[in-house]
């Protein structure tokens, strides 16, 4: 009798386990994450972006707003790049301040610039190929990662708060080394 009560006890348990444990998996939240973000028209975000090219390395802070293929960008550290400006467009971006002129280089072979980053990112988001996402943490919080493949030789990886689905922090890699970061202080939908 006692092995019956046992048994059914530990049945139960398991049932009460499975049912609490199944949630979505981290493709799923993905899926749902990208679809979210494809309906999104504008947004305003502030980050932090270093960008790597291997003999130098520059870091900005930045306000984004706006969405995959037009917006504005603005420079807001370091205070000698305060107020440069890029506009984002499918025409081409162009950058601008009172005449000042500033020129990075590319950090990929597509012509990546951190510059544009913010849009080409929104972009993978909302319908870029998901190449993997997994279960993780980022800065303490529980998060998603997920994988982006750019091109052959580029892909991204993206943290987004399991929470809020809101990115935590972007990588960029090129030939398998990070050539640019971008770390998410606050983004208003």
């Amino acid at each position: 009798m006692r092995q019956v009560k046992l048994l059914a006890l530990m049945t139960a348990l398991c049932v009460l386990l499975c049912s609490c444990g199944a949630g979505q998996t981290a493709e799923e939240k993905a899926m749902e994450i990208q679809e979210e973000y494809a309906g999104w028209d504008d947004l305003t975000a502030t980050a932090r972006i270093t960008a790597d090219y291997g003999d130098r390395v520059y870091d900005f802070k930045v306000r984004y707003t706006g969405n995959s293929s037009e917006g504005v960008l603005e420079i807001l550290s370091p205070r000698e790049l305060q107020g440069i400006t890029a506009t984002v467009s499918p025409d081409g971006s162009s950058i601008s301040f009172s005449g000042a002129e500033l020129a990075l280089g590319e950090l990929t072979a597509k012509g990546l610039s951190p510059m544009e980053c913010i849009p080409m990112m929104i972009g993978q988001w909302s319908e870029g190929y998901i190449e993997r996402a997994e279960a993780d943490s980022v800065d303490g919080r529980d998060a998603v990662s997920v994988t982006f493949t750019l091109s052959e030789k580029e892909y991204m990886v993206t943290w987004f708060e399991s929470e809020t689905d809101l990115p935590v922090k972007s990588e960029i890699y090129f030939d398998g080394i990070m050539v640019l970061c971008c770390e998410f202080e606050n983004i208003i939908t």
